[in-house]
């Protein structure tokens, strides 16, 4: 009997024992869901690269994580917390950042690419262009009838009215220019201008020189054409200006806005006495020149135009060096700027005069151009005769108002040494030679 009650004590004992073990891994189990749902709802601070990583129990504490989630009165844990965990605080800039963070470098802002707008005369410029290119397409020009009419009359009468039968049947009105001088200046091209408006059937801007395509082109075609004068239908229009064969702009825009059939007429000279001539024009623009400066050129420059007192220390510095870069001797390398013209124009469409042999004896040349232009035959000897006093050729007969050219013109050279002659004259030879395979003849030239 004592035994079996010894027993029953001992069950009973055990079964107590049970009950409290249970019990507590029962809250255990409660309280490690709730943890874990803790850590599961907040994000993860951003740690260090050093060392393994730490257990989810250190970085969320208990008490948090109590507080953030209780327990039901039913023991269970609500499906969403009442209260999440917030994200740590951004730093602001003025504070240091947090450690154990890096903070990562900003980029430099990207520089803004300023838009270029055109000017007022660059737009008026593209304007010009536009409307120069639709008329030539539009209205292409009526080529005149270089022929003499039965009647013998091919100018337009000057003192009748615009509705006058004889400038009805001739077709009396100005028009743009079918011949363009183009340079080179200090080459004689005034003289050819001079002696080649004597022909009937040729009429010529006056003043010569227009300067339309490097200066006025943004005032447009109506302004170039009311600057020719009046012609007729038998009648070619010719103006002539000698920077357009320095320029670099100008060759497209000839080509877009002009007919196929314009001529270009292009003089030049040995360049040893267009240096001369030019240094004798620039000294009496120029009326106080300057001292002797060795100024080298700009970034961009090509050439700088200047004098000194003498010609030779105009183009030779102190050191002996030759000033290549001055615009009296660049202006006489030819070839380059003729280059530019034949990329865009065909050769034939040009006719090259040596500006020495026109001053020497222009009758011979002055033919050349009436078959170049397709002119009818007129020049002889009774047309050109030369002016003792003046020292140049002159016309008489046709168009008596003005028969020599003026005193600006025929001026003397400054004599100057062999030296300096032939260290030019070695600079300028393989210039020439190049300019003389474009246009396939050779000039005296020494």
């Amino acid at each position: 009997m004592v035994g079996r009650n010894e027993r029953v004590k001992n069950f009973v004992l055990a079964a107590l024992f049970g009950s409290s073990v249970t019990l507590i891994v029962i809250s255990l189990l409660f309280h490690d869901t709730s943890r874990s749902q803790q850590v599961i709802g907040a994000p993860l601070p951003r740690l260090q690269n050093t060392g393994p990583a730490p257990s989810l129990a250190k970085v969320v504490s208990p008490q948090s994580s109590s507080a953030s989630h209780p327990i039901r009165s039913d023991g269970g844990v609500p499906s969403k917390p009442t209260s999440p965990l917030k994200s740590p605080p951004k730093s602001q800039s003025n504070s240091p950042p947090n450690s154990g963070t890096e903070l990562e470098p900003k980029s430099p802002p990207k520089p803004s690419i300023p838009k270029t707008v055109p000017t007022k005369r660059e737009r008026r410029l593209m304007e010009v262009r536009e409307e120069g290119a639709r008329a030539i397409r539009d209205n292409p020009p009526i080529q005149p009838n270089l022929t003499v009419p039965p009647s013998g009359l091919v100018e337009c009468p000057s003192n009748q009215r615009p509705n006058d039968t004889a400038r009805m049947k001739l077709d009396c009105k100005r028009r743009l220019p079918q011949v363009i001088g183009i340079g080179v200046e200090k080459c004689g091209t005034a003289a050819v201008s001079f002696l080649l408006s004597t022909h009937p059937n040729l009429v010529h801007a006056y003043p010569f020189e227009v300067y339309f395509w490097t200066k006025h082109m943004y005032k447009g075609m109506d302004w170039y054409r009311n600057r020719m004068p009046v012609s007729s239908k038998y009648q070619l229009t010719m103006e002539k200006t000698p920077n357009y064969f320095t320029s670099s702009t100008i060759q497209r825009d000839i080509q877009r806005m002009m007919p196929d059939s314009t001529k270009f007429i292009l003089v030049v000279r040995d360049p040893v006495v267009r240096a001369l001539s030019h240094y004798v024009h620039l000294k009496v623009k120029i009326k106080n020149p300057e001292h002797f400066v060795d100024r080298p050129l700009k970034p961009g420059q090509l050439s700088l135009c200047f004098i000194n007192n003498t010609f030779e220390t105009t183009v030779v510095r102190p050191n002996g060096a030759l000033m290549d870069y001055n615009c009296i001797l660049t202006g006489g390398i030819y070839h380059q700027k003729f280059t530019r013209w034949l990329s865009v124009f065909p050769r034939e469409r040009f006719f090259v005069i040596d500006g020495d042999q026109f001053q020497a004896d222009p009758l011979p040349i002055l033919k050349e151009l009436e078959s170049f232009l397709q002119l009818p035959k007129f020049f002889d000897g009774s047309h050109v005769y030369f002016d003792e006093s003046k020292g140049f050729f002159c016309r008489r007969g046709y168009k008596p108002k003005q028969t020599c050219l003026g005193d600006g013109k025929g001026r003397t050279h400054p004599v100057i040494g062999k030296r300096v002659e032939q260290r030019l004259r070695e600079f300028f030879r393989p210039h020439n030679e190049k300019l003389f395979e474009q246009i396939g003849r050779r000039f005296d030239w020494k």
